[in-house]
């Protein structure tokens, strides 16, 4: 019998304080559509997926002037 500890890949996450490039850069290196968002504890606190971190790029850019 496999446990979940046999099927899990490494954990991967990314905290409050880290940009949403930071975000997108980890997703894309492990190749995962989203990530938990921890404290410094190493408590979850939120999700963060690819559709948040384009949501975000888009506001940014509607933000810029020119």
């Amino acid at each position: 019998m496999r446990t979940a500890a046999d099927a899990m890949q490494e954990p991967v996450w990314v905290k409050g304080e880290e940009t949403v490039k930071d975000a997108f850069k980890r997703m894309h290196d492990y190749r995962l559509s989203g990530l938990p968002v921890i404290d410094d504890l190493y408590h979850v606190v939120g999700y963060i997926n690819l559709l948040e971190v384009m949501d975000a790029c888009l506001k940014q850019a509607d933000d810029t002037p020119g």
